[in-house]
């Protein structure tokens, strides 16, 4: 266990719907934008071509979100300061014999902890190997709780941020 309390760590436990909720009032907004240009680009009628897909994945996110109880895992993660490395994936792990290393402690910051292992099976099923092959990720997440149990009401945040890529 890591004493935070006399490190300088960023908070970084966010309002996601809120987050979730601008970037599909954005959409909304691209798409009026696109409408209203008369000389379109190849990437404008592409982007148009998705934008409802986006669009319908974020207001299911944020769906699950807000009925989920994201807040009170919030309240939670902010009252016991839990860490999270926010730059969790295959490159920032180095093993050494029979120990792991973490590297790049420079994003470490307090969140929910549940966003590293996101962040990780979403980069990972976008992978040719993974092919969001979602049998693949419960795997990866019955192996992560072997280490620390993960609940249910954290597998609902996790599926939001596979649902809808936030950034």
């Amino acid at each position: 266990s890591i004493d935070v309390s006399k490190l300088k760590l960023k908070n970084n436990l966010k309002n996601w719907p809120g987050i979730f909720y601008s970037n599909v009032l954005d959409m909304e907004k691209y798409k009026s934008y696109i409408n209203r240009k008369v000389i379109k680009s190849q990437f404008d009628h592409l982007y148009y071509d998705y934008i409802d897909m986006y669009y319908q994945r974020g207001l299911t996110a944020l769906t699950f979100l807000n009925n989920s109880n994201y807040y009170k895992l919030s309240r939670e993660a902010n009252i016991r300061k839990t860490i999270c490395h926010n730059s969790f994936y295959y490159q920032n792990i180095i093993k050494k014999q029979d120990q792991y290393y973490l590297i790049d402690l420079d994003s470490v910051m307090i969140d929910l902890q549940i966003m590293d292992l996101g962040n990780f099976i979403r980069r990972l099923m976008h992978k040719s190997e993974y092919n969001w092959d979602f049998n693949k990720a419960k795997i990866l997440i019955e192996h992560y709780s072997t280490f620390r149990s993960v609940s249910a009401e954290e597998l609902e945040v996790i599926l939001s941020l596979l649902i809808f890529h936030y950034r």
